[in-house]
């Protein structure tokens, strides 16, 4: 903890309106790392949230609700522009190949987090 900031910080997201199609949690995660990132909280790096499915044998950036319906995982990541921070997700069987597709995804997701950052 930086030197001179004592006050624990948590930040709450609600949804008042959502458009049925695409949901709202890799948004609200990723809203609330700007929002701390213009803040002045000491902060290290600005954190991104995303949505990761598998349709087809192809990973889908942040898939609709329909979508994920026909998908074979449910991954939620979010991290910094140079680390992950949490990975959390279901399937019923994942193969090893598609690992190796899904660091490779990693590594645009992270070019995708920088490109936010300048914003």
């Amino acid at each position: 903890m930086p030197k001179g900031f004592y006050n624990e910080t948590q930040i709450l997201s609600w949804v008042l309106s959502y458009d049925g199609f695409h949901a709202p949690d890799a948004l609200a995660v990723t809203s609330a790392g700007i929002a701390v990132a213009l803040s002045e909280v000491p902060n290290a790096k600005a954190v991104a949230g995303v949505r990761v499915g598998l349709i087809g044998g192809e990973f889908i950036v942040n898939p609709t609700v329909k979508e994920m319906e026909e998908s074979q995982l449910d991954l939620f990541l979010s991290g910094t522009d140079t680390a992950i921070l949490t990975i959390e997700g279901y399937s019923n069987f994942f193969l090893r190949r598609c690992c190796s597709k899904l660091l490779n995804l990693d590594r645009k997701l992270y070019r995708l987090h920088a490109l936010l950052l300048k914003l």
